[in-house]
């Protein structure tokens, strides 16, 4: 059966626009949804390696501030539709992980000749729930199969030996907030491992306030969800290799060179190092996504790289956010826990603030020193002789910065 629809991710933006999520959002959620039907049946060759269309993709924002799962969801229910996809479990175990591959193995043609891959999507949304960052040999490994290394993924287990998995290729989308980003990713975006790998897609404005989605879809909206899920069954059969015109390499050549020499400005004191060395891969990877969302030529043009390019370039922008809220949400939340705890106990010593704030807040002596020291050079806390002891006073500024409440 042929397309039903131009083009499948503008249809798809079409489909998820009656709800509250905001639009970038739904359109990762749509990319995501391309990869996981394309799996490792395209590629785009460069000789030493190949680029093919999964991503680690991990929406950002607050609890209960944006819709994330609402849209992590809405390209689920359309996937469970397509024969021959596979979802992984709810948690990312080493068991679970090979026993889902093994069951998502399958064998294709391309020129007579036969390939054997194993496809995987996760969907989470939380991502602390799908996967444990304190188990390093599972990141480790996360972080190999991003990349797709042909030789494929072995593992030993005790009941079944050594297993082999052939043509392995993950894609994950979850959703988490910075706080929980702060909390497990202190170096792991700088450095080159899972973090450095993950699109942070950064938001906290939903689209629209809507009480009611269901009162605002148009009947036919059952007809379009039909026809979505018929193309990515069709754009499932895609196979092979892709290719890029002329004006495209020189283009992209152009653009290679432009931010390898002079870095884009949201790469600050060395954050996004790891992932400044796969910006190329994630580009054109989504290139692959975006022609294959409008065409079963497997091409990427001048205008499809440039799509890719300012959809990239979308995201990075809000990087500084996520770096605000993952450097202060943590710092910012407990000094204000520990601002409370003196003004409500003031005056008192430092030993006793700090049995508090830990029995309160579980917070470590290093934070605690920080977090008083920042109190101290604010004029928020100060230090006063009490009877030949030193004691901490809570002082509360006021509008005019003055003022004192001992």
């Amino acid at each position: 059966m042929p397309r039903q629809l131009n083009d499948w991710l503008k249809a798809f933006l079409e489909y998820t626009s009656y709800g509250e999520a905001p639009r970038i959002f739904r359109l990762w959620s749509g990319v995501s949804t391309i990869a996981s039907v394309l799996g490792r049946k395209v590629y785009f060759d460069q000789g030493y390696f190949q680029w093919n269309p999964n991503f680690y993709i991990i929406f950002v924002a607050k609890s209960g501030k944006v819709t994330k799962s609402e849209s992590i969801h809405s390209g689920e229910r359309l996937l469970r539709k397509v024969p021959g996809i596979s979802i992984g479990p709810n948690t990312i175990t080493w068991q679970a992980l090979v026993d889902a591959f093994i069951a998502a193995e399958q064998t294709f043609k391309i020129e007579g000749n036969d390939y054997i891959i194993s496809c995987l999507t996760f969907i989470a949304s939380e991502l602390g729930v799908l996967l444990d960052t304190k188990d390093s040999r599972m990141m480790s490994t996360l972080t190999q199969l991003f990349d797709g290394d042909p030789s494929g993924f072995d593992k030993e287990t005790r009941k079944d030996g050594r297993l082999s998995i052939q043509g392995p290729w993950l894609n994950i989308i979850a959703g988490t907030t910075p706080r929980w980003l702060s909390d497990n990713f202190t170096s792991g975006l700088s450095e080159n491992g899972f973090g450095s790998r993950c699109l942070l897609i950064f938001t906290d404005k939903r689209e629209k306030n809507v009480a009611y989605p269901k009162l605002h879809m148009p009947k036919n909206l059952p007809e379009l969800e039909s026809k979505l899920v018929q193309d990515l069954s069709f754009i499932s059969t895609l196979k092979g290799e892709y290719g890029i015109s002329k004006e495209a390499v020189k283009f992209g050549e152009s653009w290679y060179e432009q931010f390898r020499e002079t870095p884009p400005s949201f790469i600050v004191q060395d954050q996004l190092d790891g992932y400044l060395s796969r910006r190329q891969a994630h580009t054109h990877k989504l290139a692959m996504i975006l022609a294959a969302s409008k065409s079963d030529e497997h091409l990427i043009t001048k205008k499809i790289l440039e799509e890719a390019i300012e959809m990239i370039e979308e995201v990075e922008a809000s990087l500084p956010d996520v770096f605000h809220f993952m450097g202060t949400s943590r710092e910012a939340s407990q000094v204000r826990g520990l601002e409370s705890l003196l003004q409500s106990i003031s005056p008192c010593t430092r030993s006793f603030l700090y049995r508090r704030a830990f029995s309160r807040y579980g917070m470590q002596i290093k934070e605690f020193n920080e977090g008083l020291d920042s109190m101290l050079e604010a004029g928020i806390a100060i230090i006063r002789e009490n009877n030949d002891e030193m004691k901490l006073y809570y002082k509360e500024m006021n509008n005019k910065g003055e003022g004192e409440n001992e």
